[in-house]
């Protein structure tokens, strides 16, 4: 069977949906599926740029053929200008590239058409009304806007089915007309076997050149406000004790976080900022906590997320203290595999780790569970979910 992903994505990028992407192109692969990428050419970054392997930096095994059409990539252009210069090259990018993978679809005449980018199934749709049937979106959040609701609820009930990562998501498109079976809840998984069981907490924390005696916190990820970093910082100034690291961040969001760490007088937590993929199990290892503080206040963390970190967390065989929303609690629950919080509350979070740190029955327990749950969320069970939801589809 031959499955045509469409990404409008910048491959390699510092970014989390690149790798989501290309690991489950490789779950597919690894299940008899024949999987051909199509990207856009897209204007690097120099870090990027620097990048010789694609499959050798993300960890891809299994190969596929990647295709890159042309896209009118200026976005590099805007991006110190006014937002709307930049939202309007961006929309320039995209389109572009959306009508040449249109045209490049048609020529490919694959079995399964498959993509996180609504808009270019859209036009795919108009061009060819036929080829619905064996489109399918996979969603990963819920427009706000009258006129991106009913493109996606249009586009979800005509296209062969939908792929979503939370059940909020799943209720979301229900209310929209799109049918119960023509929805999959599929969250997002992860690579189990970049994880081991026999971690060395002390080797980690050597090779890392982090402190071998501390109490070490670990957040790893993008520093948007939404993801909570801000109420992590404020819970790093109530455990003095405690050392806190946090991996990853854009570079400009690095900088403001730094900034707001040297205002508030806030000096026992490391930025380490963006790393490989490869080195992420390190840090998790050398970390008596594993701390996820998603804010409440923005839809996407509280119940659009499914967060690629949140199983990487789950196999790293450590504890995880998390903000206790509607996205999280589908996979996560209290006592059992984590410890739940209250979300944008400093101190909360700050009892949450102070308990995990002092509870060693408890850490130990849920340490387990969670690597125990984390089987279900494989890739490879997850491209199997897929491709079986949509043979039924047809």
């Amino acid at each position: 069977m031959k499955l045509l992903y469409i990404a409008n994505a910048r491959i390699p990028s510092e970014k989390a949906h690149p790798y989501q992407i290309l690991k489950m192109c490789e779950a597919f692969v690894k299940n008899g599926v024949d999987v051909e990428l199509v990207v856009p050419f897209r204007v690097q970054t120099k870090r990027m740029r620097a990048i010789k392997d694609v499959w050798q930096y993300y960890g891809v095994e299994a190969k596929f053929r990647i295709t890159t059409l042309p896209s009118l990539d200026l976005i590099f252009v805007g991006s110190h200008l006014l937002s709307w210069i930049e939202y309007l090259l961006f929309y320039l990018q995209a389109s572009t590239f959306y009508v040449f993978a249109a045209l490049y679809a048609l020529l490919r005449k694959a079995k399964i058409i498959y993509s996180r980018d609504p808009e270019f199934l859209f036009v795919l749709g108009l061009i060819k009304p036929s080829w619905r049937p064996r489109m399918y979106y996979e969603a990963h959040t819920f427009p706000g806007s009258r006129a991106g609701k009913r493109l996606r609820s249009w586009m979800g009930r005509r296209i062969g089915g939908l792929i979503v990562i939370t059940n909020k998501l799943k209720e979301l498109y229900m209310e929209r007309g799109v049918r119960e079976d023509r929805i999959l809840v599929a969250r997002d998984g992860v690579d189990l076997q970049k994880f081991r069981e026999d971690t060395d907490k002390a080797k980690a924390r050597e090779k890392l050149g982090l402190p071998i005696d501390e109490q070490i916190v670990c957040y790893t990820g993008h520093l948007f406000p939404w993801k909570g970093v801000y109420t992590l910082a404020e819970s790093a100034n109530l455990l003095e004790q405690c050392f806190f690291v946090v991996v990853g961040g854009m570079d400009d969001d690095i900088r403001r976080f730094q900034e707001y760490l040297k205002a508030e007088g806030i000096f026992n937590v490391e930025v380490v900022g963006y790393v490989q993929p490869s080195m992420v199990p390190d840090y998790l290892y050398a970390a008596d906590v594993l701390v996820l503080p998603n804010s409440a206040r923005a839809k996407i963390a509280s119940h659009y997320t499914s967060p690629l970190k949140l199983f990487e967390y789950m196999a790293s065989w450590r504890p995880i203290v998390a903000s206790d929303l509607p996205a999280l609690r589908e996979v996560l629950r209290d006592g059992e595999n984590a410890v739940l919080v209250e979300p944008d509350d400093p101190k909360a979070l700050a009892e949450g780790i102070e308990r995990t740190l002092t509870d060693v029955g408890l850490a130990a327990r849920i340490s387990r569970q969670a690597r125990e749950d984390v089987g279900q969320y494989a890739w490879e069970k997850r491209a199997v979910n897929i491709t079986t939801f949509a043979i039924a589809q047809r």
